[in-house]
């Protein structure tokens, strides 16, 4: 019997995913490569705030990519992930790095800028071309050693059902049970504190400073402005656009990253499913029979959600081997 959640399904990956997926990714790819040649400008190249966004852009692009792949491509059956080991490490390994430099550059970011209207004259020694550069380059290689493992704990596997033939799937080790338990926790805890918890803070923290200092150095601007010359007025605007602009991407960061992220880590998954199937209760009265079917559904549900990349589960009990076709 079909359930509330295999209609769910069905809208999310046909209406949002094919329907909106080329589009949100059309107009995703559009705005980085245009940020990439504003940022690059000579007038803004030697700024700090400019290379960090530089950056950012890049990254978001290699995040669009990898939302391509993991679930934009596999509505129209293309499945890139699938192909060999090397695509499906490859791809999980670049989603995770993406997402996570992508939010540290943010909260470097804020940082910089809550120095420069904090302590405009200080801050030279911090916000400086060299200095950016530097942290981003550390930031690269944190985050690839964090996300290295990544590169080992995923290949592609065979799940076979009693009904369907076998289907290839990009899944974490079955036959590892200490990276299984391993994974278990860093996908969860570690990730939500690492990818959510820090930069929430942080970024909060240096927008409270930076939205106090913007409104007085507007006033302090405005009651100045006859007294400063006009290269100093075009100097202190861009600064104002540039932090502005980091307002805008910090606090859609905040309120849009941190809920969804969250709420589908590990954490809360369980109290989410305990909510959906109370929901369903009370819309139906369901048959013994059927009530087994939806929290059978919804178990493997739970299994779906841990794996990196969105798949079309069969009702049936589903074994998973490794894939001998594959490279290792």
């Amino acid at each position: 019997m079909t359930s509330d959640n295999d209609i769910y399904r069905w809208y999310a990956d046909v209406i949002v995913y094919r329907g909106f997926g080329p589009l949100i990714a059309c107009l995703g790819a559009v705005g980085g490569i245009l940020s990439l040649f504003v940022f690059r400008r000579k007038s803004l190249r030697k700024k700090s705030c400019s290379i960090y966004f530089f950056y950012l852009a890049l990254a978001d692009l290699l995040c669009m990519i990898c939302w391509l792949v993991h679930f934009v491509l596999p509505t129209y059956n293309i499945h890139i992930l699938t192909l060999s080991n090397f695509f499906c490490k490859i791809f999980v390994f670049a989603m995770y790095f993406a997402f996570d430099l992508a939010n540290y550059i943010l909260t470097v970011c804020s940082i910089d800028r809550a120095i420069s209207v904090l302590c405009p004259i200080r801050s030279r020694k911090f916000c400086r071309e060299r200095t950016a550069y530097t942290i981003t380059f550390i930031l690269v290689i944190i985050h690839t050693i964090l996300n290295s493992h990544l590169l080992y704990g995923f290949v592609v596997l065979s799940a076979r059902t009693i009904s369907t033939p076998s289907i290839r799937i990009c899944h974490h080790r079955v036959d590892s049970e200490t990276y299984r338990n391993f994974f278990s926790i860093y996908d969860s805890y570690v990730d939500v504190i690492k990818t959510n918890a820090i930069p929430f803070i942080i970024m909060f923290v240096c927008n409270i400073i930076i939205i106090i200092r913007v409104c007085r150095s507007k006033s302090s601007m405005n009651f100045n402005g006859k007294n400063r010359c006009r290269k100093a007025k075009k100097r202190v605007e861009k600064d104002r656009q540039l932090t502005l602009m980091l307002l805008g991407s910090a606090i859609a960061f905040l309120v849009l990253t941190l809920p969804t992220e969250t709420c589908a880590s590990e954490l809360c998954r369980p109290f989410l499913y305990i909510y959906i199937n109370r929901s369903s209760l009370r819309r139906c009265k369901l048959s013994p029979l059927t009530l087994a079917s939806e929290t059978t559904m919804n178990q493997r549900t739970s299994v779906r959600n841990n794996q990196s990349t969105q798949m079309n589960m069969s009702p049936f009990p589903i074994k998973m081997n490794d894939d001998n076709d594959s490279l290792t």
